[in-house]
């Protein structure tokens, strides 16, 4: 198998977002991802080398596809003048997407680090965003989830949640799910922005929800790690923890999850 390039970006909190660009060699032939083809049908994502997702994939795994080198290159940076990257970015169809505190989602050119679009909001993001067929998902300060065109940032749809949104978008069949300070992990059709279903937790979920299979598992301040049915919206397991979390689970191939804290077994 031939070498092949992996770039990712990354956001710091002093204004500044740098893209750093590596070769990578073939995928290792032990690693599995879950929430792809080779980890599990899960979620519909197409990845195909880019970084569409909070930590890459549905799994929220944050791994690499292919062995990366010692010293990656900085190509370029971009910044802001005001406000800051207090989240990471995406890549997809050669575009990063990065959304900042001073208000605005920003879509750079992967190949120059030049602006292609921004859209304003009122209180920004902290959060990243999730790219899904064609269309970028990401929720706000406000407590308002933004659906736009990934290519002109013009405004498809919008849902308001009851408070803010420090969760990422992850997606399941044509669905997208993103969780709240209200409590409540939604799921919305992805095309139309229509409720589907979403689930009551007992406390705000800052985390975003981690897919495997037809299971979203969901950590939050409520000290629990909630696994939930993507088709009914409805729990199937709780695993207690020692203590609120605002981390996303990572999961892994053989079902197990892990938020910093525990390894519980996959429903």
């Amino acid at each position: 198998m031939g070498t092949s390039i992996l770039q990712l970006a990354f956001g710091i909190a002093l204004g500044a977002l740098l893209l750093v660009i590596v070769a990578c060699g073939p995928p290792a032939a032990d690693v599995k991802h879950p929430g792809t083809a080779e980890g599990g049908r899960a979620a519909n994502v197409k990845l195909d080398g880019a970084w569409p997702l909070f930590r890459g994939d549905p799994a929220a795994t944050g791994m690499a596809r292919c062995d990366l080198p010692a010293e990656p290159e900085l190509l370029w940076t971009f910044s802001t003048d005001d406000g800051g990257f207090e989240a990471t970015a995406v890549i997809a169809d050669s575009m990063v997407y990065v959304g900042s505190t001073d208000g605005r989602l920003y879509a750079v050119r992967l190949d120059n680090g030049k602006k292609s679009w921004d859209y304003p909001t009122e209180l920004g993001f902290v959060t990243a965003p999730g790219v899904y067929d064609g269309r970028v998902y990401i929720g706000d300060d406000d407590g308002r989830f933004h659906c736009l065109d990934a290519k002109t940032g013009k405004l498809i749809w919008k849902h308001d949640a009851e408070a803010e949104i420090n969760s990422a978008a992850n997606f399941y069949r044509g669905n997208v799910l993103f969780g709240s300070q209200d409590s409540v992990l939604y799921c919305l059709d992805a095309k139309t922005g229509k409720l589907i279903w979403k689930f009551q937790s007992n406390d705000q979920i800052r985390c975003s929800p981690s897919i495997v299979g037809n299971r979203a598992f969901v950590a939050g301040c409520d000290g629990e790690l909630h696994v939930v049915d993507l088709e009914k919206g409805t729990q199937t397991k709780a695993v207690p923890l020692d203590s609120p979390t605002g981390s996303t689970p990572a999961l892994t191939a053989a079902g197990k999850t892990s938020d910093g804290r525990s390894s519980p077994g996959m429903a």
